[in-house]
């Protein structure tokens, strides 16, 4: 099994390009692990896990980050695991999403173990894996909850990570990466959600015993998901929150106060929706950085870049040139009038 290709190249050209932001030579990380780096120009390639294994290694000891995995697995969104027009579509509820999810997940990265698991009032996620070298099993984990923590902060806030004591070895910068607290005293790593206990905050905060609880008490998340899935719809317009819950078939008074019940609100989701749009455009299109802010709701490229710089720290100028130089060296890499193979 591990010298069997499965695992695909996308994951590991995001970890390249993690690798180049902390000024690792990522190129030379991949030949010794075994992968020609002229692979990640190749979307449909796939790696071993042996070869996984070999770049894990080699990148936790070459990382100063305290929680490479986690940090590694927080860059694996939507996009990466092409997943994003899936959950934008999506028409179901919260619970059949992340079952959905899970089941795509299990296929897409088969060294994981990936369980359902449920409680009196919560289902959640728990994560595992059957690698022996202790290193690169931790750090899988951590990949396996960041990437979890990332798709499922997208629709929810009522989630609790429960995790082993030594999975983190800096507890105070996983608190900062996950904003919020895990709980280190379990006995596995699992992600929980749970549900509305039928009394919704008001706008002071104070409980209100009026709300009636719903038939799928997780009506809240899916609400979010429908939310995105309009705003997608509606990505290059100038549609505020007006017109949006207008669509949804709800008075803007409702629109925001179910989104204060998720801990959200509606400037910071629209944002995170053209933003991830943005990002999609900027890796894998030649269109230019002005139509880009045009087709994703911005009048002009200065407020576009000013938007996107907030979001993502960096401008849109320096992400394309990232992935442009990235393919540069893929391209030189690539044996003259010979196709890159799916292995190494």
């Amino acid at each position: 099994m591990d010298d069997i290709p499965v695992f695909p190249v996308v994951y590991i050209d995001r970890l390249a390009a993690l690798m180049a932001e902390e000024g690792l030579d990522a190129e030379s990380v991949l030949r010794d692990s075994g992968i020609n780096p002229s692979l990640l120009r190749r979307p449909d390639c796939l790696l071993t896990l042996r070869q996984c294994q070999a770049i894990a290694t080699r990148y936790i000891g070459l990382s100063s980050h305290p929680l490479p995995g986690l940090r590694f697995g927080q860059r694996l969104d939507l996009i990466t695991h092409g997943l994003l027009g899936h959950v934008y579509g999506w028409r179901g509820d919260f619970r059949g999403l992340i079952e959905s999810i899970v089941a795509y997940l299990r296929v897409r990265i088969p060294m994981l173990s990936i369980t359902l698991t449920e409680g009196q009032d919560y289902f959640g996620v728990r994560l595992d894996c059957s690698i022996g070298n202790t290193a690169a099993r931790t750090f899988l984990l951590q990949v396996a909850l960041g990437t979890f923590h990332t798709l499922c902060s997208t629709v929810t806030r009522n989630m609790v990570i429960h995790c082993r004591h030594d999975l983190f070895s800096d507890v105070a910068a996983a608190r900062a990466l996950l904003q919020g607290e895990p709980n280190t005293d379990h006995d596995a790593t699992e992600l929980r959600f749970y549900a509305r206990l039928g009394r919704a905050a008001d706008a002071g905060g104070t409980a209100t015993a009026a709300a009636p609880v719903a038939a799928d008490p997780y009506d809240e998340p899916a609400f979010v998901v429908r939310l995105r899935n309009e705003l997608l719809t509606h990505l290059g317009g100038d549609d505020g929150a007006e017109a949006i819950a207008s669509a949804l078939g709800m008075s803007v008074r409702t629109l925001r106060r179910r989104l204060a019940e998720c801990s959200l609100n509606f400037n910071a989701v629209r944002m995170d929706v053209r933003m991830q749009a943005a990002l999609r455009y900027l890796t894998t299109t030649h269109i230019s950085i002005e139509r880009i802010a045009g087709l994703v709701g911005y009048s002009d490229q200065a407020a576009f870049t000013r938007a996107f710089r907030e979001w993502r720290g960096d401008t849109p100028a320096a992400v394309r040139q990232q992935r442009v130089q990235a393919l540069a060296v893929a391209e030189a890499d690539a044996p003259a009038g010979r196709p890159a193979r799916g292995t190494a």
